[in-house]
């Protein structure tokens, strides 16, 4: 099955109980596997704190005995909401509900996402890809910065994402000078590009000359990927340059 979830089947299984073998029977047609069902969460994003609905549901037309029977779901990244972020695996008595609908929480890690089901041997699995988090800052913390003409300053930059949550691993900052102030002046600047670290920041260090009174930088924030519909975002900073 083709589509942007891709439902695969991992093996046959029998169902205990009610003398019922189930070993010719297409798993799809015991365990119902979906995400993001109607009406619930559906936020198909890495960064940390998105939300995704998964429902695992065991049809009427199954036979077997529901009072022990309980569905197993496991995630590959990422967490269970209300859980703690460790547990991987969650489970759920169809005893009374037919259906399992837990929230998983996104990691910040770009990756397409798996939930493997498992109810009594049949087994399926769901691949729910994610795209990278949508940047809406840049920042110079602390600020203003106000480096010393001949000396080396720190330049730490804070990426922020949209909601709140933080930017996709392997978002990319590459920092260029635009502009010197003489301008036979020189600015040392390094490393022009890193990535972020896991809290969103990079840190880069500038190195001016004793003349230098104004350096303006252009820093620009790009997301992992090759998705277009997710865009680097930048802003330039200028930076008063006070004298040795």
């Amino acid at each position: 099955m083709r589509g942007a979830w891709l439902l695969g089947v991992l093996g046959l299984g029998t169902l205990a109980g009610c003398g019922t073998e189930l070993a010719f029977v297409p798993p799809e047609e015991v365990l119902v596997l979906s995400a993001c069902p109607e009406g619930s969460r559906c936020e198909r994003v890495a960064d940390g704190r998105s939300r995704i609905t998964v429902e695992a549901c065991v049809p009427e037309s199954v036979r077997t005995p529901r009072a022990d029977a309980q569905v197993t779901l496991t995630l590959s990244a990422g967490s269970w909401e209300g859980l703690d972020g460790a547990t991987r695996t969650v489970s759920a008595s169809i005893r009374t509900d037919p259906c399992f609908r837990p929230t998983l929480v996104t990691s910040t890690e770009l990756r397409t996402l798996r939930v493997d089901a498992e109810l009594k041997g049949v087994r399926r699995f769901l691949e729910i890809p994610l795209q990278p988090a949508a940047l809406e800052a840049v920042e110079l913390i602390p600020g203003p910065l106000q480096p010393r003409g001949g000396q080396e300053s720190q330049l730490q930059v804070q990426v922020r994402a949209t909601n709140e949550g933080l930017p996709t691993q392997g978002t990319r900052v590459v920092f260029q000078v635009e502009g010197i102030e003489p301008a036979r002046a020189q600015v040392a600047l390094w490393p022009d590009q890193t990535e972020l670290d896991a809290q969103g920041r990079v840190v880069a260090r500038l190195l001016p000359s004793q003349e230098v009174t104004q350096v303006t930088l252009r820093v620009q924030a790009i997301p992992p990927g090759t998705s277009t519909s997710v865009p680097p975002i930048e802003r330039t900073f200028t930076l008063n340059v006070t004298p040795p």
